[in-house]
Protein backbone atom coordinates (compact mmCIF):
# COMPACT_ATOMS: atom_id res chain seq x y z
CA UNK A 1 0.00 0.00 0.00
CA UNK A 2 1.06 3.57 -0.52
CA UNK A 3 2.44 5.42 2.48
CA UNK A 4 -0.21 8.14 2.72
CA UNK A 5 0.82 11.17 0.73
CA UNK A 6 4.55 10.42 0.89
CA UNK A 7 6.39 10.31 -2.44
CA UNK A 8 7.43 6.92 -3.80
CA UNK A 9 9.76 5.87 -6.59
CA UNK A 10 8.43 4.92 -10.02
CA UNK A 11 9.20 1.27 -9.24
CA UNK A 12 7.21 1.40 -5.99
CA UNK A 13 4.31 3.12 -7.77
CA UNK A 14 4.35 0.50 -10.56
CA UNK A 15 4.48 -2.34 -8.03
CA UNK A 16 1.53 -0.85 -6.12
CA UNK A 17 -0.38 -0.39 -9.38
CA UNK A 18 0.23 -4.01 -10.43
CA UNK A 19 -0.83 -5.23 -6.98
CA UNK A 20 -4.02 -3.17 -7.30
CA UNK A 21 -4.81 -4.64 -10.73
CA UNK A 22 -4.14 -8.22 -9.55
CA UNK A 23 -6.29 -7.62 -6.47
CA UNK A 24 -9.22 -6.41 -8.61
CA UNK A 25 -9.24 -9.38 -11.02
CA UNK A 26 -12.50 -11.33 -10.93
CA UNK A 27 -14.23 -8.69 -8.80
CA UNK A 28 -17.63 -7.46 -9.90
CA UNK A 29 -19.29 -4.33 -8.62
CA UNK A 30 -22.77 -4.79 -7.18
CA UNK A 31 -25.30 -2.04 -6.53
CA UNK A 32 -28.46 -2.32 -4.44
CA UNK A 33 -31.18 0.30 -4.01
CA UNK A 34 -33.40 0.80 -0.96
CA UNK A 35 -36.00 -1.58 -2.44
CA UNK A 36 -33.49 -4.41 -2.63
CA UNK A 37 -33.10 -4.33 -6.40
CA UNK A 38 -29.59 -5.34 -7.43
CA UNK A 39 -27.46 -4.64 -10.46
CA UNK A 40 -23.89 -5.68 -11.14
CA UNK A 41 -21.20 -3.60 -12.78
CA UNK A 42 -19.63 -4.52 -16.05
CA UNK A 43 -16.55 -6.67 -16.42
CA UNK A 44 -13.75 -6.18 -17.21
CA UNK A 45 -12.70 -3.32 -14.97
CA UNK A 46 -11.60 -0.06 -16.58
CA UNK A 47 -7.88 -0.84 -16.49
CA UNK A 48 -8.09 -4.23 -18.21
CA UNK A 49 -6.90 -4.45 -21.83
CA UNK A 50 -10.34 -5.73 -22.84
CA UNK A 51 -11.90 -2.53 -21.53
CA UNK A 52 -9.62 -0.28 -23.59
CA UNK A 53 -10.41 -2.43 -26.65
CA UNK A 54 -14.13 -1.91 -25.97
CA UNK A 55 -13.67 1.85 -25.58
CA UNK A 56 -11.62 2.02 -28.80
CA UNK A 57 -14.40 0.17 -30.63
CA UNK A 58 -16.93 2.71 -29.31
CA UNK A 59 -14.70 5.56 -30.50
CA UNK A 60 -14.45 4.06 -34.00
CA UNK A 61 -18.23 3.56 -34.06
CA UNK A 62 -18.70 7.22 -33.12
CA UNK A 63 -16.30 8.26 -35.90
CA UNK A 64 -18.30 6.26 -38.44
CA UNK A 65 -21.53 7.82 -37.20
CA UNK A 66 -20.39 11.43 -37.57
CA UNK A 67 -17.95 11.19 -40.49
CA UNK A 68 -20.62 12.25 -43.00
CA UNK A 69 -21.10 15.50 -41.09
CA UNK A 70 -17.43 16.19 -40.35
CA UNK A 71 -15.66 14.53 -43.28
CA UNK A 72 -12.86 12.01 -43.48
CA UNK A 73 -10.37 14.17 -41.60
CA UNK A 74 -12.20 14.12 -38.29
CA UNK A 75 -9.50 14.55 -35.62
CA UNK A 76 -9.76 12.10 -32.73
CA UNK A 77 -7.44 11.19 -29.89
CA UNK A 78 -7.16 8.42 -27.34
CA UNK A 79 -5.17 9.14 -24.19
CA UNK A 80 -3.12 6.47 -22.47
CA UNK A 81 -1.36 6.25 -19.14
CA UNK A 82 2.24 5.77 -20.19
CA UNK A 83 5.38 7.54 -19.12
CA UNK A 84 8.34 8.70 -21.15
CA UNK A 85 11.85 7.44 -20.55
CA UNK A 86 15.26 9.11 -20.36
CA UNK A 87 17.81 8.38 -23.12
CA UNK A 88 19.35 5.61 -20.98
CA UNK A 89 15.95 3.91 -20.57
CA UNK A 90 15.13 4.93 -16.99
CA UNK A 91 11.62 6.29 -16.34
CA UNK A 92 11.41 10.06 -16.63
CA UNK A 93 10.58 11.68 -13.27
CA UNK A 94 6.89 12.58 -13.02
CA UNK A 95 7.53 16.34 -12.78
CA UNK A 96 9.74 16.28 -15.89
CA UNK A 97 7.13 14.24 -17.73
CA UNK A 98 4.46 16.81 -16.89
CA UNK A 99 6.75 19.64 -18.04
CA UNK A 100 7.23 17.85 -21.37
CA UNK A 101 3.49 17.47 -21.82
CA UNK A 102 2.86 21.12 -21.00
CA UNK A 103 5.58 22.22 -23.45
CA UNK A 104 4.20 20.15 -26.35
Amino acid sequence: ALDGDRPVTWREAIDCWRDYIRDKEDIETAFEDTSGNRATGSKPHRFAPEYSDKQYAKLKDLERGISDEYGKRLPTAMLTFTASATPDGDPLPAADHLDGLLDS
